[in-house]
C-alpha cells in the first residue's frame, strides 16, 4: 500500500460490520509477485499494512469493500472468498487491481530458522548474500552492509526492514537450495546456494 503525507478525510459509513466478520477477513496475504499485506483487527478497525510499512485503518463501505484511510488518491480494498480461502483486491485510480491471496502466517523454531543461513549467489546481479541467525531472528548482509534482520512471513518467505521479500526454494530433498529477491526494481531475482 503506498504511502502519503496527504491525509484523506474519514468517510461517513452507515455500514457496521461485527467483530467476527471482520476477524474473518484478517491474516497475512500474499501476491503472485510476492508483496505481502498483513490485515490486522485493533480497537475494532481493520487495518491493513506491508508489516514494515504504516498501518492504513479500512472504512467499511459495504461487508466485502472498504476504503482505505490516509491516501490520496483514493484507494479500496475489496474482500472475496474462493476456493476455501480468502481474497483480497486493493485498487487505486489508474492503476490495474493488485490481487492477494490469503496465506498461512509463519511463526518458525529457531531450528527452522538455521535452515536458511548460508551464502547465496546470483550471476545476473553478480551479487553476493549471507544469512546468518543472530538472537534466533535470520538476518542478511551483502557486501559493506550491516546486517539487516529478516521478519518470517509464510513458510519459506522472509521481509526485510525497506519492504524487499526473500522467497525460498527447496530442491526435490527439502533442502533449501535459493531464493528469489523482490526489492525495488529487482524483481524475481534467482540466487542459488553455494
Amino acid at each position: 500500500v503506498p504511502t502519503s503525507t496527504t491525509s484523506a478525510a474519514t468517510p461517513a459509513s452507515s455500514v457496521t460490520l461485527s467483530t467476527e466478520d471482520m476477524k474473518k477477513l484478517t491474516g497475512l496475504y500474499r501476491s503472485p509477485a510476492a508483496t505481502i499485506r498483513r490485515v490486522t483487527l485493533q480497537d475494532g478497525k481493520l487495518g491493513v499494512d506491508s508489516i514494515v510499512g504504516p498501518r492504513r485503518e479500512l472504512a467499511p463501505l459495504a461487508a466485502d469493500r472498504f476504503r482505505i484511510l490516509g491516501l490520496d488518491p483514493p484507494a479500496h480494498a475489496t474482500f472475496s472468498a474462493a476456493q476455501g480461502k480468502m481474497q483480497m483486491s486493493l485498487e487505486r485510480p489508474g492503476q490495474p487491481a493488485e490481487n492477494f491471496v490469503a496465506v498461512e502466517t509463519a511463526s518458525p523454531t529457531a531450528a527452522q530458522i538455521a535452515e536458511f543461513a548460508g551464502t547465496y549467489y546470483s550471476e545476473e546481479l553478480d551479487a553476493t548474500y549471507r544469512f546468518a541467525v543472530e538472537n534466533e531472528k535470520l538476518t542478511v548482509r551483502q557486501k559493506g552492509q550491516q546486517p539487516r534482520a529478516l521478519t518470517p512471513t509464510t513458510r519459506d518467505g522472509f521481509i526485510g526492514p525497506g519492504g524487499g521479500t526473500f522467497e525460498f526454494q527447496r530442491d526435490a530433498q527439502g533442502r533449501v537450495s535459493g531464493f528469489l529477491v523482490q526489492a525495488g526494481r529487482i524483481r524475481g531475482v534467482a540466487f542459488a546456494r553455494r
